[in-house]
């Protein structure tokens, strides 16, 4: 899945970025927030207008953008198995409709986009994850519901890069970031309710950097530092919420 995190970017292009959890806005609602010195080393872009347009799927806004190779599913008639068959196709851009349970993780070795036309639900039934990445892949996640990941596993959600845009993730529960695990993530406009983190930081985002705009945290528990989110780099956060999240040691809300 992840690069290393000891891996760092060339320091040379953001020797004047200065703090590493930054937030903008006037609805941060923190249980605690920690920082650590400052660590100029690429951070992550200064705004989420940078994250990609949605892709052209049925019942999405129209695109003036070429429109990538895409394919459609829609359970029960289709479950994670077709899914599956797509992503080792290459397909580029998947659109989901219905509930689809997950038993095992998906898997791709490149970047793709699973984007809901109706209601899309990935249900890991509490013993799987649902997304296990290989390589330095992207991951966009457009208007999803993840859930009930379980299991021996990092987290629901485990690539090198994630975007996650209007998703909700609830009731997932990882070694390592309980929802997302990645190098760099951002969350857009996405509700994290109840999500846990067994034995490692950040029960809800557990990444390098992390970049959060317009989004709510509520409920998330971790056993180590950042009961939400955790950036071993850098967090920006913009107009957020942080509600009732704990963690075993410290950052009740954020750690970075």
């Amino acid at each position: 899945g992840r690069m290393p995190r000891e891996q760092r970017c060339d320091r040379e292009r953001h020797e004047n970025f200065s703090p590493r959890v930054l937030y903008f806005g006037s609805s941060l609602t923190v249980g605690s927030i920690r920082t650590s010195r400052h660590v100029s080393a690429c951070p992550a872009p200064d705004s989420l207008a940078n994250s990609p347009e949605e892709p052209p799927c049925p019942s999405s806004p129209a695109s003036s953008a070429p429109a990538p190779r895409s394919s459609v599913l829609a359970a029960p008639g289709d479950d994670a198995a077709d899914i599956q068959a797509l992503l080792d196709e290459d397909e580029a851009v998947i659109c989901l409709s219905g509930t689809f349970p997950i038993s095992a993780p998906l898997t791709a070795d490149h970047d793709v986009t699973l984007f809901s036309a109706s209601s899309a639900v990935l249900d890991g039934g509490g013993s799987s994850a649902v997304f296990d990445a290989t390589g330095t892949i992207e991951l966009r996640l457009e208007g999803l519901i993840v859930q009930n990941a379980g299991g021996a596993i990092t987290a629901a959600i485990d690539a090198y890069t994630v975007y996650a845009t209007d998703s909700v993730f609830q009731d997932n529960t990882g070694e390592e970031g309980g929802a997302i695990a990645a190098y760099t993530a951002y969350s857009e406009r996405s509700p994290f309710l109840d999500n846990e983190s067994t034995s490692g930081p950040g029960a809800a985002i557990n990444a390098y950097a992390a970049v959060i705009g317009d989004s709510t945290f509520d409920g998330n528990a971790s056993s180590e530092f950042g009961g939400a989110v955790y950036g071993s780099d850098i967090v920006i956060v913009e107009n957020s919420t942080f509600v009732d999240n704990e963690s075993g040691e410290y950052g009740g809300a954020i750690y970075a």
